[in-house]
């Protein structure tokens, strides 16, 4: 019995000196070399230089030459950096992570190509190294350049891409001529025999968007817009019976939805998003088939950011709607869209 124990334990170890270089948090006195994945939502597939695709069912690792793929209903959030540079991978999304070198101090050079679906990426003040690093995204249609900020990126079928800025700004490569800039609250579109010409206005008034092929909704009711997915968080102010609106992310059961909804200037917590009680949206079902499940843990979605290699644990969820306000709530206009006059 007793070297039965001992020939499993041995063993044991040798499976973890196999394992520990994927599986290991990575040395914080070291550049890093690649990002932590956490599983939002299983079905998510690992390439490894080399190695055949297989499925993940723990936090692991994506390194130079990986590939990471999710499946109908997987969602994954890569954190590269303890600093909201992060990368959030909706359903049937697949990267390629390229190249990642570099340090703080040198700055980071990364290269993601991404082939099919949603990437959210989120770059922080460490990742931008004061704007010294190069983050680029290769679709099959562009290059884009990401500096400090937030943005997503999205190539449906044909290879067509596009690129959204909601803060910060990005440049877009165009052989032989200048880069062409991407502001805050521009998007591009381009496919790949079309190369992109001009960036246009995302909003004209900070709620419905000029974008196709997206998840949208239509409120059913006035009904307030919330900070975080719960009806006592900060008010940020309120859609209009009617009113058309991009839909982000939802929370388990559709019960809220983030929306793309423009704040004041100077209101950096929401980040020019908010949240809505989901049964008081009518969707466009024909393209909210797979909404991306919300990683609330994450920064580039108003958490508290994720230790590499820990977990997102799951929050609850109110029980209660959200389409009038509670008593004693109040919130003031906010830049792109008109408060109920009940909402008040």
């Amino acid at each position: 019995m007793n070297r039965n124990l001992l020939r499993l334990g041995l063993a044991l170890i040798a499976l973890a000196a196999i394992v520990a270089p994927r599986a290991q948090a990575q040395d914080t006195d070291s550049p890093p070399t690649g990002g932590a994945i956490n599983i939002i939502r299983p079905e998510i597939y690992l390439t490894e230089a080399g190695e055949a695709e297989r499925r993940i069912g723990m936090p692991g690792r994506i390194e130079p030459g990986d590939s990471l793929r999710t499946g109908e209903t997987g969602v994954a959030l890569i954190t590269w950096l303890p600093d909201a540079t992060e990368s959030v991978l909706g359903p049937d999304t697949q990267i390629t992570l390229e190249r990642f070198e570099g340090s703080e101090e040198s700055g980071f050079d990364v290269a993601l190509n991404q082939s099919s679906g949603e990437l959210r990426m989120g770059i922080g003040p460490t990742g931008a190294a004061n704007n010294t690093s190069t983050w680029r995204v290769m679709t099959p249609a562009f290059v884009a350049r990401l500096f400090q900020g937030r943005f997503e990126v999205r190539v449906s079928d044909g290879g067509k891409s596009t690129l959204i800025v909601t803060e910060g700004s990005a440049e877009i490569d165009r052989s032989g001529d200048a880069p062409l800039m991407v502001a805050a609250h521009e998007f591009v579109t381009a496919r790949p025999d079309e190369p992109p010409a001009q960036a246009e206005r995302l909003s004209l008034d900070g709620v419905e968007v000029a974008l196709t092929d997206v998840c949208t909704g239509v409120a059913r009711a006035n009904v307030n817009v919330r900070l975080a997915p719960s009806e006592s968080s900060r008010r940020l102010g309120g859609l209009t019976e009617g009113q058309r609106f991009w839909v982000r992310a939802a929370t388990e059961g559709r019960l809220w939805l983030q929306i793309y909804f423009r704040t004041a200037d100077d209101d950096r917590e929401a980040h020019d998003y908010g949240w809505v009680y989901g049964p008081i949206a009518e969707l466009d079902e024909a393209n909210c088939g797979a909404l991306t499940a919300a990683p609330l843990d994450a920064r580039i979605f108003g958490g508290p950011g994720v230790t590499p290699l820990g977990t997102v644990e799951p929050s609850p969820e109110p029980p209660a709607s959200d389409a009038t306000p509670a008593a004693g709530d109040s919130g003031e206009n906010v830049t792109g869209a008109d408060t109920p006059d009940d909402a008040e």
